[in-house]
C-alpha cells in the first residue's frame, strides 16, 4: 500500500469509528501502519484516538472471532490492545489458536504487498453503508410493527351507536387519517385513533331535514372535508378560520390555522345579523386536536332559538352541557 492511500484510509476510518477492532484488523492486513511507518499500536493510539473500550463479553467475542479467522495471539494483541494472558483466558472455551507462524497475516491472510484495494475509501464506505442499512431495516421493522398494532386497535374497536333522534345543529371534528408522515413519532395516531375517509362519509349522521353543519378541517384535508360534507347531505356555504397563534408543521406553509366549514340542508336558518361573528378568531392552541371551547358559545349565540334537543356534537372529547355528545372511542365515550 502506498503512503497516500494509507493516509486516506486512516482519515476515513477515524471519521467512521475510531479504534473499531474489525477495521483495525483490516487496516493491519492492508499494511496501513507499515505504510505510515508506524506500529499497529502507534497507529491506533496516535491516529485513531486509541482502542475502543469493550465490555468483557464484547472483548471475548472479538477475541474468538479473530482467532476463528486465523489471527495469532500476537496479531489479536495488536488489534485489540489487550495482553496475551487476557487473550488466552478469553479462549479457554476450547478454541485452539493457530501458531504464530501458521497464521502470520503476511503469509496466510495477506499484507500490504499481497492484499490490494483500488480505493481505501471503498472499504470504509462499505462499512458505513452496512451500518446504515441495518439501522434502516430496524426502523422499517419498528414502523411496520407500529402500523400492525394500530390496525389491530382499529379492528378491535367498536364505536358506540350514533345518537338517536335528529338534530338541527351538528358540530363535528372528524379524526382525519394522514397517510404520509415524515416520522412515526409525529403520526396523528400517536395521539388518537383515526378513521378512513370512506368510513367517515358512510356515517348516518343524525341530522334533521332542515339543519346546519359546522365541520372542522385542516388545510391538507379540505378536499376530503368537502366530500364528507356532501356525503352527509349538506351543501357548502362558507367557512371561518381559527388562528392558533403558533406555527406547526407543513410541507408548503407551516400551518397556523384551521378551518371551520359551514354546510346547510333543507331550509336551515341563518343567524340574525346581530349574532353574526367575525370569520377569523384567535386562540392559542393547546392539546393535540383540541378546539377552543368558546366555539360552543359562538354556535349557541348564533342560534339562540335552538334547545338542548337541537344540538349534537360528533367525535367529542368532553361532555358539553346543552349538547348531545358522541365519540368514536369506546373507552372515552362521552
Amino acid at each position: 500500500m502506498k503512503p497516500d492511500e494509507a493516509e486516506e484510509y486512516t482519515q476515513a476510518l477515524g471519521q467512521v469509528v475510531a479504534g473499531g477492532w474489525r477495521q483495525i484488523s483490516l487496516g493491519q492486513r492492508l499494511g496501513v501502519p507499515q505504510a505510515l511507518k508506524l506500529s499497529v499500536d502507534q497507529w491506533v493510539k496516535q491516529r485513531l484516538g486509541g482502542y475502543v473500550k469493550y465490555s468483557v463479553e464484547e472483548r471475548q467475542q472479538a477475541v474468538q472471532t479473530l482467532a476463528d479467522e486465523g489471527h495469532s495471539e500476537r496479531s489479536i494483541k495488536r488489534v485489540l490492545g489487550v495482553s496475551r494472558p487476557t487473550i488466552r483466558k478469553d479462549l479457554k472455551r476450547g478454541k485452539k489458536l493457530t501458531s504464530d507462524k501458521a497464521s502470520t497475516p503476511s503469509k496466510a491472510r495477506g499484507n500490504g504487498q499481497n492484499l490490494t484495494i483500488d480505493n481505501p475509501l471503498d472499504v470504509i464506505a462499505g462499512i458505513a453503508v452496512s451500518d446504515e442499512a441495518r439501522a434502516a431495516a430496524d426502523r422499517e421493522a419498528g414502523r411496520q410493527e407500529m402500523q400492525r398494532q394500530r390496525a389491530k386497535v382499529r379492528d378491535e374497536r367498536v364505536a358506540p351507536p350514533l345518537p338517536a333522534g335528529t338534530y338541527r345543529l351538528i358540530y363535528a371534528d372528524p379524526p382525519w387519517r394522514y397517510e404520509h408522515v415524515k416520522t412515526e413519532s409525529r403520526a396523528v395516531e400517536n395521539q388518537y385513533p383515526t378513521m378512513d375517509l370512506a368510513d367517515i362519509c358512510a356515517m348516518e349522521v343524525p341530522a334533521a331535514k332542515d339543519a346546519v353543519l359546522f365541520l372542522w378541517a385542516t388545510s391538507p384535508k379540505l378536499t376530503e372535508a368537502l366530500q364528507v360534507l356532501a356525503a352527509w347531505g349538506f351543501e357548502y356555504r362558507t367557512c371561518a378560520v381559527w388562528d392558533k397563534e403558533q406555527i406547526g408543521m407543513g410541507y408548503y406553509f407551516r400551518q397556523q390555522h384551521e378551518l371551520l366549514l359551514v354546510g346547510a340542508r333543507g331550509n336551515a336558518p341563518v343567524p340574525e345579523a346581530s349574532t353574526r361573528l367575525p370569520s377569523v378568531f384567535r386562540s392559542k392552541r393547546s392539546e393535540h386536536s383540541e378546539k377552543p371551547t368558546f366555539v360552543y358559545g359562538y354556535l349557541e349565540s348564533m342560534y339562540p332559538a335552538f334547545t338542548d334537543a337541537d344540538r349534537a356534537e360528533l367525535f367529542s372529547r368532553d361532555r358539553r352541557p346543552g349538547w348531545t355528545s358522541w365519540s368514536n372511542e369506546p373507552a372515552e365515550a362521552v
